[in-house]
């Protein structure tokens, strides 16, 4: 991806892309799902089948320091919950133009952990977890050309406390 960004309200990040200004700014992102298996299956028989439950881990982020963390780390601290994030992914044509491909919306939001690192001569880094309790991922089909137009949507959601697709 040529640019990746988080927006979260009320925290403004240090982009200056025409298509996200203001957004955080991000290098990676990292979110996990998994169907655990039971030890036994129903009748006692020893072959294991899905609990039904699907864990889904905090949704990662990596990022550069900037101007944004600070309150980033207060509303870690603060335990603040966002009633929505959403983390958009776009990429840059043959041209220049850019379009989203790919978002993911996160309701009822916590950042559930800041870490920073960094070391002499680099720039600073952390990483920054968010909890959630209903995901949404939409992939926008582009066109290969140049300007990349639309050619169709697929979305799909979850909501964890309800354990059930929406």
């Amino acid at each position: 991806m040529d640019l990746i960004v988080l927006q979260l309200p009320g925290i403004t990040g240090d982009s200056t892309s025409k298509v996200a200004p203001k957004s955080i700014e991000l290098t990676s992102v990292s979110h996990g799902v998994t169907m655990p298996m039971s030890d036994t299956s129903p009748g006692g028989s020893s072959a294991k089948t899905p609990t039904g439950v699907s864990r889904h881990s905090d949704v990662t982020l990596s990022r550069i320091y900037d101007s944004s963390s600070p309150d980033l780390h207060v509303a870690c601290a603060k335990g603040n919950i966002y009633p929505k994030a959403t983390i958009r992914f776009y990429a840059n044509d043959d041209v220049g133009n850019t379009a989203e491909v790919y978002n993911v919306e996160l309701e009822n939001v916590l950042i559930s952990s800041v870490q920073l690192s960094g070391n002499a001569g680099g720039k600073p880094t952390e990483q920054i977890a968010l909890n959630f309790t209903k995901i949404t991922w939409t992939y926008t089909k582009r066109s290969t050309g140049s300007p990349m137009t639309a050619k169709g949507k697929a979305v799909a959601g979850f909501d964890i406390g309800k354990n059930k697709a929406v």
